[in-house]
């Protein structure tokens, strides 16, 4: 299944994204509360240059059927999104510095919904 995420900006740039920035928005199973969420779905790619905007797409492919996510509780399914600011992480665990944007988010999505819009904060 196909879900587009809009990524809201917190405030519009004045200037492109800094070389070397990234974009990372992935969908996430958090049903097991003493184990890592499981990704389902994740999707990464070069953001420099990007042009100023309120809003950014970002397409997730082959995320799982409308029917599974739906037998997960609101507070299990997550959302997360974020633009390193003229840097990409190398490993999971530094993931995000001062000046990055990001957000964390349970998302619901009504029966056939393909879209989820989440909101950035400055980091």
């Amino acid at each position: 299944m196909l879900i587009q995420v809009f990524v809201v900006m917190p405030v519009l740039l004045n200037t492109t994204f800094p070389k070397n920035s990234q974009i990372t928005v992935s969908l996430k199973d958090w049903s097991t509360i003493d184990q890592p969420g499981k990704i389902l779905c994740s999707r990464s790619f070069d953001f420099s240059y990007q042009p100023p905007s309120e809003k950014y797409i970002v397409k997730l492919y082959n995320c799982p059927n409308w029917e599974f996510l739906d037998t997960l509780k609101a507070n299990e399914r997550l959302v997360s999104a974020v633009i390193n600011y003229g840097w990409k992480p190398i490993n999971s665990y530094n993931w995000l510095k001062k000046g990055d944007y990001y957000t964390n988010a349970p998302f619901s999505l009504d029966s056939g919904a393909t879209s989820i819009t989440v909101d950035l904060v400055k980091f």
